[in-house]
Formats: C-alpha cells, structure tokens, sequence
C-alpha cells in the first residue's frame, strides 16, 4: 500500500501473498505456498519463490530487507546467509544471526561466536571470537579472555581494553576486638564480558586474562579464582597457578 495516498500497488488476494516485507532498494520480500521471492516496484517477480519461509528463524526481527546490496536470507533449517540482488548466495546459509551494515561490515554470529563480513559478503574475520564491536574506522575484538582494537587494515591500535575494574582487598590483620581489617591491594580485577582478570593498578599491566568467573584475594599477593568448570584455584602475584 501507498502509505501517502492509501492507494493498493500490489493486491493480496490477485497474487495470494502469505506475506510481505517493505520495498528496499527497489525489491521487496514476498511469501507464496510458504516460499520467499521478491518482486519490484511494479508488482513484477525479479528473484523466484525459491527461500524457505521458518518461524524458528531469528532473522525476521531484523526484516528480509536489502542493505547495500545484500539481503538477509534463510533455510529451510532457519541458518541465515546473504544474497544478492540477483537472488545468488553470497555467503550460503550457516548463521544464527547477521546484522544490518554498520560502517561497512556485518556482524555474524553462530552459536553466541562473533565475525564479520564487509558488505561485498568477504569474511573480515572469521566466526572465532567472543564478541567483536564494528567501529566506524577500527574493530574492537574479544577472544580468549583479551580485548584488542585493531584498524582496517589488522594493525593493533590498542593493546589491552577491558569493560570495568573493581578494587581487591585481603584480610591484612585483626584488631583488639578480633575483627578483621581489610586493606586494598596492588591489584584490581578487571571484566570483559562476564569474566574476570587481574590486573596490576599502577601499572596497568594484565596477569592473567579474563576467563574467571570470579576473582578474590586471600593475602597480599595471593589470589583465589573462580574456572569455567566452577572450580578455585590458587595464583600468585606473577600470575602463576600455585594450587
């Protein structure tokens, strides 16, 4: 419909559309017997119903819609790839999800995993990391409990980058009364994500990356961490494992 004039431009009943997504450079989705084609402005088919239509997909909260020439696109199974303009595949269906351009590149995520296309649909980085934020001239990168930037070109801009840091502190003597008195120490723990590292506060130097889920101090250079599997473990102030 004509959202200005209220005007029909292409009939539901003549061409019995299932359903219809918004024009977008010049092609809009439409679904027939459960297929997804895509005709042009003048109702005219240009990509046949040949895309398998699933509610498991989590595409549609994005829309089936062209961005810079490439379209977001399912099977049967509800894994996302991109097609052209053509109706080819550019990059075939494997994905839980691809997001809209942002300067030039897409996110791609299978299995919570992070990488990025450029809008040709080349993979910039392959789907291997934790989280990976598209900047406008730079990438900020997560992996393996580390945060990086690098630019366009795969130089490192910015070394070591993390979300927050809180204070650590260690039981450092008891008072008169027997209470425990609590002094801040060297270190903080630092967070990427959910997890945690720690960190030297003076000099800003990392000890260990950030892959506990927990992180406490039970002397002035002893700490307890939290694993993946849940257990604590004992690390020095080198940031080796004593136990």
């Amino acid at each position: 419909i004509d959202q200005l004039t209220g005007e029909i431009i292409v009939d539901a009943d003549k061409n019995n559309y299932e359903k219809a997504w918004v024009f977008s450079e010049g092609l809009a989705a439409v679904m027939q017997d459960d297929k997804i084609g895509f005709i042009n402005t003048e109702g005219e088919v240009v990509i046949p119903f040949q895309y398998d239509y699933t509610e498991d997909c989590s595409m549609w909260d994005f829309g089936i819609v062209f961005h810079e020439g490439l379209c977001c696109m399912t099977n049967a199974e509800g894994q996302i790839g991109l097609i052209n303009a053509e109706g080819e595949w550019v990059l075939y269906p494997e994905y839980d999800e691809i997001w809209i351009p942002r300067f030039g590149h897409r996110i791609l995520i299978k299995d919570s995993v992070y990488g990025v296309a450029d809008t040709a649909g080349r993979i910039v980085y392959p789907v291997t990391y934790g989280y990976i934020d598209i900047m406008e001239d730079s990438f900020v990168l997560t992996k393996g409990g580390r945060r990086w930037e690098e630019d366009r070109n795969g130089n490192t801009i910015t070394g070591f980058m993390f979300d927050d840091t809180y204070d650590l502190q260690y039981i450092s003597h008891y008072n008169y009364e027997g209470d425990a008195v609590y002094s801040t120490s060297n270190y903080v723990s630092y967070q990427i994500i959910q997890r945690y590292g720690i960190m030297n506060r003076f000099t800003g130097e990392p000890l260990t990356p950030a892959i506990y889920r927990d992180v406490q101090m039970l002397s002035f250079s002893l700490f307890k961490v939290q694993t993946e599997n849940m257990d604590w473990i004992l690390i020095d102030s080198r940031g080796n494992v004593v136990n």
